[in-house]
């Protein structure tokens, strides 16, 4: 869940800093639709990415939450639990 939280504040932080609406933070389901698009966050990445001149590899970044301090791209993979294993 905090992994959620974090990703969420970067995506959030990058859309206003680019002056872009973020999109809502949970999109209308449709139960008769299998395959569904969440248009309001595409509306927004797209934007983003126009109005930042991101690369694809900046906007994955932006997307998967990772900043210089977290690098980590999957945040749910946190490496404490799993650090007996080493």
């Amino acid at each position: 869940m905090a992994a959620d939280t974090s990703v969420r504040a970067v995506r959030t932080a990058a859309f206003l800093a680019a002056g872009v609406q973020p999109p809502a933070s949970s999109p209308p389901v449709d139960p008769h639709d299998d395959y569904q698009l969440d248009v309001e966050a595409q509306r927004a990445l797209s934007e983003l990415v126009r109005r930042s001149n991101l690369s694809l590899a900046d906007t994955i970044r932006v997307w998967s939450g990772q900043t210089a301090t977290d690098p980590r791209p999957n945040k749910a993979l946190c490496p404490d639990p799993l650090e007996w294993l080493l």
